[in-house]
């Protein structure tokens, strides 16, 4: 069995801002894909995913591999679910695309058919894709092979919508002596929700936190995180490597970058192992 590892394709919060000054972090909004033998899993589809996609055309076309996807989202908002008409693989016929959430069926199906919907796009609804598409309910722990998949709620604000499936959810994956934990869109504030988070994370491997925001931005209870919350979250996780993403779309490569290097002279988490997440980095716990 290999490694447990993991791999931005998207970074970005809110919207796209690929420009020339994001360059060096990433353009494309959230999409991470978890590396395990041969297993193909993703954690969110923003636009990343189209990327990640291209990548995988050789495999269908020249190499007749029939693949099969499993797909995590963490809630529907469109930053986390836009690039999946993009993604090349839902147009074979021998794809098999997974699509797990806690939501229903019938929640998920609706938040993700939208976007095949005819008013918008070229589709004709989701279950007319080429590719083979089974959805699933998480009510618990699951298995994919030798891994362990779990969720838990986060804390995140949802403009007095209380329906379900604007809840959002981490996902904690275990599998041999390493683990990763995938939180995003949560505002790490301090209460029950952030206790219960942090006790679901405790020990991770790889801790990939929401820190979209500084303590100078005035978005207090816009259910994001900031540095310092995602950073105090780590210290009390342990984790061994903390990645902060879901950048602001406005922040550029220096200011990111100004950020590492402020962060990282603060005495407070000066024993910390963290990152900002860069698009296209690979992120391997061994080495840490």
């Amino acid at each position: 069995m290999g490694p447990l590892r993991v791999k931005f394709w998207g970074t970005r919060g809110l919207v796209p801002s690929p420009r020339k000054t994001t360059a060096i972090f990433g353009g494309n909004t959230t999409c991470i894909q978890v590396l395990h033998d041969n297993y193909l899993i993703i954690v969110d589809t923003g636009y990343g995913v189209a990327l990640l996609g291209e990548s995988l055309v050789e495999k269908i076309v020249k190499e007749k591999q029939k693949l099969e996807v499993h797909i995590f989202f963490s809630h529907f908002h469109w930053d986390h679910i836009l690039g999946l008409p993009f993604f090349h693989p839902i147009y074979f016929p021998s794809t098999q695309l997974h699509l797990y959430a806690p939501a229903t069926r019938d929640q998920t199906w609706k938040s993700l058919d939208i976007l095949f919907d005819g008013s918008y796009s070229p589709f004709a609804g989701i279950d007319r894709m080429p590719s083979k598409i089974l959805f699933h309910q998480l009510v618990g722990p699951i298995t994919i092979g030798d891994m362990a998949i779990s969720f838990a709620a986060l804390e995140h604000h949802i403009h007095g919508n209380e329906r379900q499936e604007s809840q959002t959810y981490a996902y904690r994956f275990d599998c041999e002596k390493y683990s990763l934990v995938v939180a995003s869109d949560h505002e790490a504030k301090e209460g029950a929700a952030n206790d219960s988070f942090v006790k679901f994370a405790k020990n991770a491997s790889i801790l990939i936190h929401d820190a979209q925001y500084t303590e100078k931005d005035p978005f207090v209870g816009w259910g994001h995180s900031t540095v310092t919350q995602a950073l105090n979250n780590a210290r009390r996780i342990q984790s061994t490597l903390t990645l902060l993403t879901h950048h602001d779309p406005q922040r550029d490569d220096d200011e990111i970058l100004a950020l590492d290097a402020e962060y990282k002279k603060k005495p407070e988490f000066s024993g910390l192992n963290f990152e900002f997440a860069r698009e296209g980095a690979i992120y391997d716990p061994s080495k840490f």
